[in-house]
């Protein structure tokens, strides 16, 4: 029958009844684990066994931290979460069309908190200008 083709096929819910399948990961679960994937597997493979610690965490200091363009969006907001988050360790810095921070009224734990932090200043995303003023300003490399 149509619900087991669904089934093994593997969709994340049935399109007749809507219910999802037990497999199914949530977009916040999925994108969490592609990053913690990606970042595993760059740790890995970018330096050798015997790399000094500051060379590890190059490009995510404070002084040079990872630039989240149009951080305001609900995906953007979760990369940036995890990335700050004690799993990553990474300092970011979110942008948006605004200027304000995404995360002002979400509740984070502190040391999340103290490397997650919002460019005061609009960003367009379609002006290099922009962007490159941004990197400037942040010092992120890119």
């Amino acid at each position: 029958n149509d619900h087991n083709d669904i089934e093994k096929k593997g969709y994340p819910f049935d399109p007749k009844t809507e219910e999802r399948n037990s497999f199914s990961l949530t977009r916040r679960d999925a994108f969490s684990l592609a990053i913690a994937t990606a970042s595993s597997v760059n740790m890995l493979t970018s330096f050798p066994s015997s790399a000094p610690a500051s060379d590890v965490e190059a490009g995510s200091t404070a002084e040079s931290p990872i630039v989240i363009l149009g951080g305001s969006g609900r995906t953007a907001m979760a990369v940036a979460e995890f990335l700050a988050s004690p799993q990553a360790s990474r300092y970011v810095v979110t942008t948006t069309r605004t200027g304000r921070d995404p995360f002002q009224i979400v509740r984070l734990p502190a040391e999340t908190k103290q490397r997650l932090i919002a460019y005061e200043n609009p960003v367009n995303v379609r002006d290099v200008d922009s962007i490159r003023r941004v990197l400037k300003e942040t010092g992120a490399k890119g």
